[in-house]
């Protein structure tokens, strides 16, 4: 075979094996992939026979490209936590009195998070990241906020919260994470009934998720969709069942101005076995 042969072939063959450890979004990866496959078959047909050496000696122009490309990802993935901490480091100094952002500053660390994402987009860890800051920019004064020209920071919330679902769909803080940001948006819609639906069915016993589906579910619940009004129950009784002393959960409900609402949905719901709740939707009527 032609030196010129070799050559060319070596090219393409590098081209094409290189564009696939570049192609990030793995949009185009099964075309590139079927293209290195065809093109590996004509380097061998090229030398006139299936000779070992051949194979031997892709396979090895294959193996350093894709330690090369492991080495160049490790390399990304290093430098996207190296900024994800900056940003941590400025989110926990925002909440230290005397310490707050200013606009440059929060710009600077708006960089550094998207710059992390962009370096490992598929990383829960980082979209997480993302929705925690986010909606602390979207806490911050009116003033600062016009400043920066920020006014979508809880949409962009939201986003990276559905981006990071996608990742971790069986997370339960997630989902409650986007309950929270819908209702802060007035999003009534399926999205968030699904959402409290698959964060009481995901986290049956976790405190946190239930308190907040729960007490949250009660100040809105003329808003929500009535398919969600039982899982709210649902999560008012688990919330009570895991207090070791429900008294002061228990107070909160009773004083509640739609607790009558709720335990009229406990009543007409069929075959219900919320039996801590049912206990104390009774003691309004009997005080």
């Amino acid at each position: 075979m032609p030196v010129t042969d070799v050559n060319y072939h070596d090219a393409i063959f590098v081209f094409l094996t290189i564009l696939q450890i570049l192609d990030k979004n793995h949009k185009n990866s099964k075309l590139v992939e079927i293209l290195i496959a065809i093109h590996f078959l004509e380097m061998i047909k090229a030398s006139h026979k299936f000779s070992w050496p051949a194979v031997r000696r892709y396979l090895l122009v294959t193996l350093a490209l894709l330690l090369i490309g492991l080495a160049y990802l490790s390399f990304r993935w290093a430098l996207a936590d190296v900024l994800a901490q900056q940003v941590w480091h400025q989110l926990d100094k925002s909440q230290m009195p005397g310490h707050e952002l200013d606009a440059a500053q929060w710009q600077q660390t708006r960089d550094w998070l998207e710059d992390s994402v962009r370096l490992h987009p598929n990383y829960s860890a980082n979209l997480e990241l993302a929705e925690i800051f986010y909606l602390s920019a979207g806490n911050q004064p009116a003033g600062l906020q016009d400043e920066l020209g920020w006014h979508d920071s809880n949409e962009l919330a939201l986003s990276y919260t559905r981006r990071a679902l996608m990742i971790k769909p069986t997370w339960p803080y997630l989902w409650n994470d986007l309950f929270l940001i819908k209702v802060a948006l007035r999003q009534f819609d399926r999205e968030l009934t699904n959402g409290i639906e698959r964060a009481v069915t995901l986290g049956p016993w976790e405190k946190s998720v239930q308190y907040d589906i729960a007490l949250t579910g009660l100040d809105y619940w003329d808003n929500l969709e009535p398919a969600a009004h039982q899982w709210v129950a649902i999560a008012m009784d688990k919330a009570l069942v895991m207090q070791k002393n429900p008294q002061p959960l228990a107070d909160d409900i009773l004083v509640h101005p739609n607790i009558g609402k709720l335990c009229m949905s406990v009543n007409e719901m069929p075959e219900n076995n919320l039996k801590m709740l049912a206990r104390y939707c009774k003691q309004p009527q009997d005080g």
